[in-house]
């Protein structure tokens, strides 16, 4: 049986659909706004702090979405969801980096039981796509607005 798992941020709409596992997927449009330094210290781990800020300030923006999409898609394919906790876990974010999940202190089978990908998005927008290891199938769907025909009132 299918799962899916649906996610919007601005003008995007992301739909993952995973063959028999449980998917996660997130899309995060950037925003100037943020208080990056402020959330990477309330939500991220460690090193993923660590590393946010040893970057030069111009890929703080890329690079925390990123890390926040890989995140929230794999506690929704986990089912954990964010109330959790975000920072018992690991991501791969910095731009030009694969995605990957590196570690996961509650489980330390994760790295082998979970895919993580970051999809290719347009410009301000993070995306990322998580499923089990074991799914059959992965497909992945974008829509932006004006493949969406709105109904009429």
């Amino acid at each position: 049986m299918a799962e899916f798992n649906l996610s919007h941020s601005g003008d995007l709409i992301l739909l993952g659909i995973s063959g028999g596992a449980p998917v996660g997927v997130d899309v995060e449009q950037w925003s100037p706004d943020v208080e990056f330094s402020d959330l990477a210290v309330n939500y991220f781990s460690t090193l993923e702090r660590e590393r946010l800020i040893a970057l030069d300030r111009g890929l703080w923006p890329e690079a925390f979405f990123n890390c926040w999409s890989r995140k929230e898609a794999y506690l929704k394919a986990t089912g954990e969801g964010v109330t959790n906790g975000l920072d018992h876990f690991d991501v791969a974010f910095v731009p030009g980096e694969p995605a990957r999940l590196i570690a996961d202190r509650r489980d330390p089978r994760a790295t082998a039981r979970w895919s993580l990908e970051a999809l290719p998005m347009p410009a301000g927008y993070s995306a990322a796509f998580v499923t089990s290891t074991s799914a059959s199938s992965r497909t992945r769907y974008l829509l932006q607005p004006e493949m969406i025909r709105r109904p009429v009132v």
